[in-house]
């Protein structure tokens, strides 16, 4: 993934030292600007070289999404004497996105280019004659040192490096494993600092298992986090029950008609045929009803979710006041004439921040959904659970393992019952060509974390 590094201003320090007679020769700074529509072209001298120069084209846009109303990219080329290109990349930064951080320093010397941002260490480059460059060895045995020694939650520090290290196209088998290295070294400080956002994308990249010393560096990652887990876990989804095979998964509010809701603590399900009935699971009985027509009733408890445009979200004539892409999940519900959605770590009635509790009393009106432990998590991607606290960066798994045989696989949804006290489960197990997936239903009950 690439890491965006936003800048209001790009700033370029241009050193140049004469290497003949081991006097420095005059220095220069230039401040690229950031935004602008013009290209520029700067004077880039390195030693004793002249010629060099550093071309900056600028561009100021829509983006056509509802997450940034308007995108400025900058791409940044660095040419030596001969017009070859010796580095290319670019910045781009939205509108509301985070202040940006300090600005790039690049100083070149007689056979260098060093790349910097603040005290961070650099990432020195060495340009060929024809074009390109290689990468001196120089950070790639920084972050190897960092690797090896305990981790110190400089999350700022880490992250720049990473950054750095992205500026470069990968060319070799060494550019992939500095990538590598910088990746893992800024996740690890991530996760000692609280941070638990990129645990999973980090354990499910296999390629990092090339390198023994960045795969011990993944498994210590892991074991910090299953630890720090063990000892928080808020809830935990008890032993599930098989009860039954489908054909696909079934449709979620708000995503189009439900194919599976919860009626009080029956579980039902919209039949994958062309007959437009349904069928509910007793959670009590532990049995399934007879087939019965879907009521005409159901879609007006889901929303008429439209993604794509901005405030095009929906229930009746009640439509969100935040975009479409940021506002999600919903609740499929109404309050004093808003709707109730989670955005940026918060859950909203139109402007009006909802407490936990308030949530949870609204959640209970509804058919199900990602609500849980009295409105202070969501269920995310699989079944990861999440605090609602934008303070709060940690994750745990609700279920203790993955689904039980002879299937196996890995649990794909997840639906929460209105009451917070059951949640139906979606298993998936296959490959391309061949899925399967099972229901489960399964108890929550809370954890007493030691």
């Amino acid at each position: 993934m690439r890491f965006h590094l936003l800048l209001s201003g790009l700033l370029l320090s241009l050193r140049a030292f004469a290497g003949d007679a081991g006097v420095p020769a005059p220095s220069a700074s230039v401040v690229i600007p950031f935004g602008s529509d013009e290209e520029q072209r700067l004077p880039l001298r390195c030693g004793t070289s002249s010629g060099a120069e550093v071309r900056v084209s600028a561009s100021y846009s829509w983006s056509g999404s509802c997450s940034a109303e308007a995108v400025s990219e900058s791409e940044v080329e660095v040419r030596g004497p001969e017009g070859q290109v010796w580095l290319s990349f670019d910045q781009s930064s939205e509108d509301g996105s985070t202040p940006p951080p300090p600005g790039l320093e690049l100083e070149c010397r007689e056979k260098t280019l060093r790349l910097r941002v603040g005290r961070a260490p650099a990432l020195e480059l060495l340009p060929r004659p024809e074009g390109g460059v290689s990468v001196d060895p120089s950070l790639e045995r920084e972050l190897t040192r960092r690797l090896a020694a305990p981790a110190r939650g400089k999350v700022g520090e880490a992250s720049i490096m990473e950054y750095l290290v992205e500026l470069v196209p990968p060319s070799d088998a060494s550019a992939s494993r500095l990538r590598a290295l910088a990746y893992v070294h800024s996740v690890r400080e991530q996760v000692v600092a609280g941070d638990w956002r990129r645990v999973e994308e980090l354990l499910n990249r296999d390629s990092l298992a090339a390198w023994p010393d960045v795969a011990a560096a993944v498994r210590e990652v892991e074991r910090t986090v299953e630890e720090g887990r063990r000892k928080s876990q808020p809830l935990r989804a008890q032993t599930p029950r098989r009860i039954g095979k489908v054909l696909e998964v079934p449709t979620l509010a708000p995503h189009g008609p439900p194919g599976l809701f919860w009626r009080g603590r029956e579980l039902c399900m919209r039949q994958q045929d062309v007959s437009g009935q349904l069928r509910c699971y007793d959670t009590t009985r532990h049995r399934w009803g007879e087939l019965e027509p879907v009521p005409p009733s159901l879609a007006e408890r889901f929303l008429d979710f439209q993604p794509g445009g901005c405030g095009l979200t929906c229930l009746g004539e009640v439509c969100s006041g935040g975009r479409s892409e940021e506002a999600s999940p919903f609740l499929g519900r109404v309050v004093d004439g808003r709707l109730v959605y989670f955005s940026s770590g918060r859950w909203l009635a139109g402007e009006r921040a909802l407490s936990p509790k308030e949530v949870s009393a609204e959640f209970a009106h509804g058919v199900g959904g990602p609500v849980l432990g009295g409105g202070r998590y969501l269920t995310w991607k699989g079944d990861l659970v999440i605090p609602t606290s934008p303070r709060d960066s940690r994750s745990w798994h609700l279920f203790s393992a993955p689904p039980p045989g002879p299937e196996g696989g890995y649990w794909k949804a997840l639906l929460v019952s209105p009451d917070q006290r059951q949640v139906a489960a979606i298993s998936a197990e296959g490959g391309p060509d061949h899925w399967q997936y099972v229901l489960w239903v399964a108890p929550i009950t809370p954890v007493q974390a030691p």
